[in-house]
């Protein structure tokens, strides 16, 4: 956010933060919306450059993500590969094979005709739709400068002790199981990264879909599909509780801040 000049005290950051993890809980990412605009309310930062700098933040998310798949991918190959076909198959059974092609075409031409009527829009002299195009053009001016990232070694360093952090925290509960404390710290990495696409799509909290996949998971490395769902609900299950606490102290953070706010 400071590459776009905003620069907002940590404290007000955290408190947006926590609320917009608390949210994610129970919405599929809506939290992200309410991060910024509580930002606002509590620091005056513009809606659009905090959700341009969030948008980043999701990128380098995204990227780091795509590639953890990869590499996984490349050494679990031949074990991995049911999971992408299972996961196919679910989709295509229930929506049939043809949207499988429709859908990445029918995105594709929508995206062309937002190009296409966002340089009409730009002519446009009516207020209400002048007030969007500065929104979406500060939004990606401030996506664009938080892609830049001017303190490259220290969001490096950072983003490498949260993700090992993660890998940490799935041993620990790798432990925590009878059934899965013999498994080599390795599989904890396979079980992010793999897990990581259901946290990653839209769904409360990663609820169904991080269960899914690490359901398919085992079955893929022929472990005990039991252990899977037992892992599943302990992981997600302290994670959703976990979120819930602080987000409810982040919560109590953004009221009295706010309440702070009106009696100045």
């Amino acid at each position: 956010m400071e590459e776009s000049g905003a620069y907002p005290k940590s404290d007000k950051v955290l408190t947006s933060l926590l609320l917009g993890y608390l949210v994610n809980s129970f919405t599929p990412k809506f939290g992200e919306i309410i991060r910024c605009t509580s930002l606002q309310k509590t620091t005056k930062v513009p809606v659009a450059v905090s959700m341009g700098s969030v948008m980043a933040e999701r990128a380098y998310d995204m990227l780091i993500l795509g590639l953890g798949i990869f590499a996984v991918f490349c050494f679990e190959m031949d074990r991995l590969q049911g999971i992408f076909e299972s996961t196919i198959g679910g989709i295509s059974h229930i929506y049939g094979y043809r949207y499988l092609y429709v859908i990445p075409i029918a995105v594709l031409a929508l995206f062309i005709l937002f190009l296409i009527s966002l340089r009409r829009i730009k002519k446009s002299e009516r207020r209400p739709i002048k007030k969007i195009v500065e929104f979406l053009q500060s939004m990606f001016l401030s996506l664009k400068q938080g892609l830049l990232l001017k303190k490259r070694f220290q969001f490096i360093l950072l983003t490498l002790l949260i993700w090992t952090m993660l890998v940490v925290l799935n041993y620990i509960y790798l432990l925590c199981l009878p059934e899965t404390s013999g498994y080599p710290f390795s599989f904890a990495i396979v079980i992010l990264f793999i897990g990581g696409i259901g946290w990653a799509l839209p769904s409360p909290g990663g609820i169904g879909t991080t269960h899914f996949l690490l359901l398919q998971l085992f079955l893929a490395f022929q472990l005990d599909p039991n252990a899977g769902i037992s892992f599943g609900i302990l992981s997600n299950g302290l994670t959703f509780i976990g979120t819930i606490v602080i987000g409810g102290y982040g919560y109590f953070r953004y009221r009295v801040e706010t309440k702070t706010l009106k009696k100045q």
